[in-house]
């Protein structure tokens, strides 16, 4: 048998032996089976983030709020911030804040200072905070200036990489197991 063909087998056959190990396409490791998840505990809300913006707002803007858990034992009762779809809302937050350039654009200083004095008043957040803005910075900075509405692709950012990498979750059982799996798993959810 030709070297070239037996050296071809052996190399297939101990990566399809080794499922362990991460097959690397493009300079990023394929995520392995055990970091898919699934699609209830992924999408649970377990972070007790405080709000980014406060609720007059978010309502005058066009948000509204559902109870997502009601913790009779803690009183405590949880809720979600929805907003309607599309630009209009977020222009009207944007708005609101005075997050805008003098051309018209989305004021990214202004909107880093906004979050800086969330930290302050939500101070277990800061050291993840920290992180998530840099990384976040760096994903849509080629897209700036951003339009008003695009700030989402920001928001968004920060938003969904705290959750990933959250210091405050609910004390329930989908929700310990969902931080075990991001502790287990965050490489693929949240770039450090």
């Amino acid at each position: 048998m030709n070297v070239w063909l037996r050296f071809f087998l052996l190399v297939s056959a101990v990566s399809y032996i080794n499922t362990d190990v991460p097959v690397v396409v493009d300079d990023e490791p394929r995520k392995p089976d055990r970091c898919h998840g699934n699609i209830n505990m992924l999408n649970e809300q377990c972070c007790l983030l405080p709000p980014f913006f406060a609720r007059d707002v978010a309502q005058k803007c066009g948000g509204h709020f559902s109870v997502i858990n009601n913790d009779v034992k803690n009183n405590i009762t949880y809720r979600r911030r929805h907003l309607i779809e599309g630009c209009e809302s977020w222009t009207c937050i944007v708005t609101q804040y005075k997050f805008v350039t003098k051309e018209g654009d989305f004021d990214d200083e202004k909107y880093y200072a906004h979050l800086d004095r969330w930290v302050e008043l939500n101070p277990d957040f800061a050291e993840v905070m920290a992180r998530v803005k840099a990384v976040c910075k760096e994903i849509t900075e080629p897209y700036f200036p951003l339009e008003l509405c695009q700030m989402t692709k920001l928001h968004f950012c920060i938003r969904r990489s705290i959750e990933v990498d959250c210091p405050v979750v609910r004390n329930t059982e989908i929700c310990l197991k969902q931080k075990e799996f991001f502790d287990e798993c965050r490489e693929y959810y949240f770039r450090k």
